[in-house]
């Protein structure tokens, strides 16, 4: 999944990795000189969260003009629920307030 306009840095971009090993270096390759903000999807155990993490130490070093974080704010505010099934950023936007996530890292 693709979102934005990525003729300007400064622009955001929605690029969704599709699974939890969906996030590969090549995806990295297309967006050189910006910053980059990770959510990945809800896990038992923080398994994505974990593996994310380990993933952009990678990525950092492969790519160094590329700013990547790795968000926990899904994490901080799941439900047992919503983590069982695996939400997503996408989940919680659609059935939450728009507005509760700004102002947010």
């Amino acid at each position: 999944m693709y979102y934005g306009f990525p003729d300007n840095p400064f622009n955001t971009i929605w690029l969704s990795a599709t699974m939890l090993n969906g996030l590969s270096e090549d995806k990295f390759k297309a967006i050189q000189n910006r910053k980059v903000t990770l959510y990945p999807d809800l896990s038992k155990d923080k398994i994505a969260y974990n593996e994310w993490n380990k993933k952009a130490e990678l990525l950092r070093k492969l790519y160094p003009n590329i700013q990547i974080s790795v968000s926990d704010y899904l994490e901080k505010v799941a439900t047992t629920e919503q983590r069982n099934k695996g939400y997503d950023l996408a989940d919680f936007l659609i059935n939450h307030n728009w507005q509760l996530f700004r102002n947010h890292n």
